[in-house]
């Protein structure tokens, strides 16, 4: 696999200052490396947005969400956001006690769903079009492809046998991909609220040149989140991967996101760009995906839904590399976007 763009990025920064309690960049570049051994062993929908990041200090465990389709059904004129989300974590690791006593010890995961942060739907309302699901590829790769081998899912439906409220399952890809270290230890409480809401935040579509609402031109897309080397200050790559396709090409679209905060902690106002400037396809070692990032009130999905007034005039981050009016860096007033939830509030 090719090394991710984000190395591209980090070079244009430039020498960062060395702070107590952040990683190196060599740890960060492991991090984002790691990510994206992840990304292609992500399976999803069209149209998702399926986010992860790490889940501790330790290795191996990893949070995430999957978003359904958020902007299914709009158009470039009146976009609207209806979504359903699974929250899930995912615990990866060396050595896995099996059934039998006769059999050896593998790398092994168990992905569970976290319920309370789920839209659990239940018969008779289960449907093709509410149902979001999301599995990891455990398996030894081959040549940049999964080989069928075991893999672990989840879903939002109850009441539907087989139940995919928590999988486990050895595999070799584990210690293939060496999902189970800690590339760093440094992984706070504000790192996993922040983690948290990006995710309930930031949406991107895939349509590219096409415009929000496509249908059939629409992605599944991969997201990272992770630490940089600076305090208050987060990468995010953003991949596309179907698991049918070769992922050797496999590259990142990577924000750069600074946060702000107030005396008692609450963030206040922030920045996203694109943290590689100038990019093109004859710069860049591999593509990312084309992307529409919107900045958003977070909602609750499967109830709440916003119309064309709060997206169309949300902070905004526009790349395509063969398009035009792309919108390289964007202003993010967080304390607006937040006020009424309880995300902005007793920080740890």
């Amino acid at each position: 696999m090719k090394t991710p763009v984000l190395i591209v990025g980090l070079g244009l920064l430039g020498p960062l200052p060395t702070f107590a309690q952040v990683p190196t960049i060599e740890q960060v570049l492991c991090e984002a490396l790691q990510l994206s051994r992840l990304a292609t062993r992500t399976g999803s929908g069209d149209g998702y947005n399926t986010f992860f990041w790490r889940g501790g200090a330790g290795g191996g465990t990893y949070r995430g969400l999957a978003v359904r389709s958020p902007f299914e059904g709009s158009t470039p004129a009146r976009p609207v956001r209806f979504e359903y989300q699974l929250a899930f974590d995912l615990v990866l690791a060396l050595s896995g006690d099996r059934l039998g006593p006769d059999r050896p010890y593998l790398p092994y995961g168990s992905l569970t769903r976290r319920d309370g942060a789920t839209t659990l739907i239940t018969l008779p309302q289960i449907s093709e079009s509410n149902g979001v699901g999301v599995s990891f590829e455990l398996g030894w790769y081959f040549r940049g492809l999964p080989r069928g081998g075991p893999s672990v899912v989840t879903s939002n439906w109850l009441g539907r046998l087989p139940s995919f409220d928590r999988l486990s399952q050895a595999g070799l890809g584990i210690v293939q991909d060496d999902l189970a270290s800690a590339c760093h230890p440094f992984v706070s409480e504000r790192d996993l609220r922040v983690y948290q809401i990006l995710s309930r935040t930031l949406r991107v579509d895939s349509c590219g040149v096409f415009g929000i609402g496509c249908v059939d031109e629409s992605q599944p897309l991969q997201i990272g989140l992770y630490r940089a080397t600076e305090p208050d200050t987060y990468f995010v790559d953003i991949y596309s991967f179907n698991q049918e396709t070769d992922n050797s090409g496999l590259g990142a679209t990577t924000l750069l996101l600074r946060f702000e905060r107030d005396a008692q902690g609450r963030l206040t106002m922030g920045t996203a760009r694109f943290a590689v400037e100038g990019c093109t396809p004859q710069a860049c070692q591999t593509l990312g995906p084309d992307a529409n990032i919107f900045f958003l009130p977070p909602l609750t999905p499967g109830r709440d839904r916003q119309g064309p007034a709060v997206i169309l005039n949300a902070p905004r981050l526009n790349f395509s590399f063969f398009g035009s009016g792309n919108i390289p860096e964007t202003t993010i007033d967080w304390a607006a976007l937040l006020a009424g939830t309880v995300y902005n509030e007793n920080w740890p």
